[in-house]
């Protein structure tokens, strides 16, 4: 059956006209049901209804930005990884928002940390909640940015207010590389970045101990070096992971320094040593005065599965 002109009409300045789509079906289906009256506009209703929901819904996932569509479905329960299963189950019930709590997903890579963010998020889509996913990396991008153009409550209203803000997490390359640009904007001291692609992953605290290390030896570039420019760069050969940090400022005796970090003085060098000894790596500083600095640190990697050359499949 085909709908008349004027009922279209009718339905379109209603904003009904989505009906028209199963309408001929509906009514076919009312007449060989014999549905009263009453019950065949509730039925044409309901379809409706589910077409807006659907429709809500796929805007409410696009302006998430999820990478791919993951759901607690399909998360694997079967992988050889610990954690509270149980509790993770409870989160999917949403009663977090409700408690206006915060829920943070910890633990190695590869273990599905983002699946499970991305999958809660998927949740509160479906519950009707407006969410947005974003690498940090990206967010404090976008902030840092805002502060340029004058636009930072605009951008902060942004990432607020959704119902759901999911951040993802750095990666040892974002981090360094907002560390960078961060330490560019307040010294002036230009840095070279020679690092894994975003993909290539090492275990958590591997990572964030050479972070850490990044940072304590930009401090030391900024308060002493006197330097123009820094170059960082990483490498992995034969299972161990290299750092090296080479600036092109005053240079110092490396004896003396030495002697003195182990009193416990400015440099920060014996705080590094600390942390490479911890994984049984080697820490090396090469320079002259007048001639500049080179880091050089090697830590050995435990075994091939312990650098995870993926990123974790859609945290």
């Amino acid at each position: 059956m085909e709908s008349k002109q004027s009922l279209k009409s009718v339905l379109k300045r209603l904003r009904l006209s989505g009906i028209l789509s199963t309408l001929p079906e509906r009514v076919a289906y009312a007449r060989k049901a014999k549905l009263e009256m009453q019950d065949f506009l509730e039925l044409v209703l309901q379809d409706e209804i589910d077409r807006r929901e659907q429709s809500n819904l796929r805007v409410r996932l696009q302006k998430a930005r999820f990478t791919e569509e993951q759901t607690l479905e399909g998360f694997d329960w079967d992988a050889p990884i610990t954690f509270d299963r149980d509790r993770v189950r409870q989160l999917f019930s949403l009663a977090f928002l409700e408690a206006h709590e915060d829920v943070i997903f910890m633990g190695p890579v590869g273990v599905g940390k983002t699946h499970l963010a991305a999958a809660l998020g998927h949740a509160a889509c479906r519950s009707g909640r407006d969410v947005l996913m974003i690498r940090a990396d990206l967010l404090l991008r976008e902030l840092l940015q805002s502060r340029a153009d004058h636009t930072t409550s605009k951008t902060m209203r942004k990432f607020i207010s959704p119902d759901l803000l999911i951040l993802d997490d750095f990666g040892l390359r974002a981090a360094i590389d907002v560390h960078a640009n961060n330490f560019e904007r307040r010294t002036g001291v230009a840095v070279d970045l020679h690092l894994p692609p975003e993909d290539v992953r090492f275990g958590s605290f591997l990572e964030t101990t050479i972070y850490r290390i990044v940072q304590e030896l930009l401090t030391n570039v900024a308060k002493h070096a006197g330097a123009t420019r820094v170059t960082i760069q990483t490498l992995v050969r034969n299972n161990v992971l290299a750092l090296t940090v080479q600036d092109n400022g005053k240079g110092f005796d490396v004896k003396r320094s030495l002697l003195a970090s182990a009193r416990q003085t400015h440099h920060g060098l014996r705080n590094i040593r600390e942390r490479v000894e911890f994984f049984g790596g080697v820490f090396r500083v090469e320079s002259v005065p007048g001639g500049g600095t080179e880091v050089l640190i090697e830590l050995p990697l435990e075994d091939k599965t312990a650098m995870a050359t993926r990123k974790e499949k859609p945290l």
